[in-house]
C-alpha cells in the first residue's frame, strides 16, 4: 500500500495563510472515510508554516455526519451548515441533528456556530418570521457558541436590522437561560436546606 498524501502538493501550494488570519474553515462536502486525517494533515500543513490558525470544519454533508464525532475530536470548532445539511438529509432531521452536533462539541469542548438561513425572509422584509426567531432562540437554547448570517447581512435589504434582531433575540434568551439557572438553584438549595 503506497501512502498517499491527504492533501495533494498543488493542494498546500494553493493554501496561503495571511499573518492576520485567525482561522480557516475547512468544507467536509467532498470527502471520503479519511475525513479527520486530511483535517489533521492540513493542520500539520499549517504547523510548518509556523501559523497558528485554527480549523473550524464545516458539517454539510452526510459523510461528515458518518464520522461526526472523530472530525469534532480533530477540528479546532464546529459549523454546522445547516442549510446544505437539509439537502443532504430529510429536512424534519435537521433540528435534531443540529441539537445533537452542539451537544457533542459541548461535550469535547469544542465551540460550534450555527449557520445558514436564521432569518433569511430578512433579505427582504424588515421583519422576520415568528418561526425564524423561535429558531434562532432555539439555537441558543441548545448553547451554541456562534449563530452565523449569511445572506441576510452580505445582501439583504435590511442587514443592520437583521443583525439588531439577532442579537436582541439570543441576549433575551441568554438572560431567560439564566434566570431558569437560577431558579433551579434555588429550588435545589431549598429543597437540600429542607431536608434532615
Amino acid at each position: 500500500m503506497t501512502n498517499t498524501p491527504l492533501i495533494e502538493t498543488s493542494d498546500t501550494n494553493q493554501i496561503v495563510v495571511l499573518d492576520r488570519i485567525s482561522h480557516v474553515d475547512f468544507s467536509w462536502s467532498k470527502c471520503n472515510t479519511q475525513d479527520a486525517a486530511v483535517l489533521k494533515h492540513l493542520k500539520d500543513h499549517l504547523l510548518t508554516k509556523n501559523k497558528f490558525v485554527k480549523v473550524l470544519a464545516k458539517i454539510e454533508s452526510l459523510e461528515s455526519l458518518k464520522n461526526l464525532e472523530e472530525i469534532v475530536e480533530v477540528s479546532d470548532g464546529i459549523m454546522v451548515a445547516r442549510g446544505d445539511l437539509g439537502v443532504e438529509i430529510p429536512l424534519e432531521q435537521v433540528p435534531a441533528v443540529e441539537e445533537e452536533i452542539i451537544d457533542l462539541c459541548r461535550k469535547l469542548n469544542k465551540p460550534v456556530i450555527i449557520a445558514s438561513q436564521l432569518l433569511e425572509s430578512m433579505i427582504e422584509y424588515p421583519t422576520p418570521t415568528r418561526a425564524e426567531v423561535a429558531d434562532v432562540s432555539e439555537a441558543v437554547r441548545q448553547r451554541a457558541d456562534a449563530l452565523m448570517l449569511s445572506g441576510e447581512s452580505a445582501m439583504g435589504s435590511y442587514s443592520q436590522k437583521a443583525i439588531s434582531v439577532l442579537r436582541m433575540t439570543s441576549a433575551r434568551m441568554d438572560l431567560w437561560g439564566r434566570e431558569e439557572n437560577q431558579q433551579s438553584f434555588l429550588l435545589f438549595c431549598k429543597d437540600d436546606a429542607i431536608r434532615p
